[in-house]
């Protein structure tokens, strides 16, 4: 459009609405991101035995914090294969996350590297989107600063 530029679906969805209410749940929005989470636990002060002596009624609730990290990046396309680069510039410990649709017949060949590194993925949730069913694929918890999704 000329006032606004380029506009497409993003990936923060389908949350509420009549698809969202029927099917999903609170946290898969995040899941059906494709990009860096920062991922914060609290501090369990329960466990600390020195902490537990002065102040025994101490309670902690525990918690994961996530959040998505909107970075610059970049795409690039050579011979087959897309390329994707993201910056977690302040080296935040996150995850790289990405889902693929169980529907492809042909899984790409997909590598990550973190700094330069291959770093290993999982397979470790599965969701229902409106297109059907999705393996959401994660990385270690890493502060790396450049990440690359290489699609094949």
């Amino acid at each position: 459009m000329k006032k606004y530029g380029m506009i497409n679906k993003g990936t923060f969805g389908p949350w509420l609405g009549t698809f969202g209410n029927k099917n999903t749940y609170g946290d898969v929005v995040l899941r059906n991101y494709i990009g860096l989470l920062k991922i914060e636990h609290n501090k369990n002060w329960t466990k600390n035995r020195i902490i537990n002596k002065l102040m025994p009624n101490i309670k902690s609730i525990n918690y994961i914090k996530k959040t998505p990290i909107v970075s610059s990046f970049n795409i690039e396309e050579e011979e087959n294969v897309i390329i994707i680069k993201f910056d977690n510039y302040r080296r935040e410990k996150v995850v790289f996350n990405f889902p693929i649709l169980d529907s492809v017949t042909d899984s790409p060949e997909i590598c990550l590297l973190a700094d330069g590194e291959p770093t290993m993925v999982v397979c470790n949730n599965k969701i229902k989107t409106q297109y059907g069913w999705c393996s959401i694929y994660q990385s270690k918890m890493s502060r790396a600063k450049e990440w690359v999704l290489k699609i094949n």
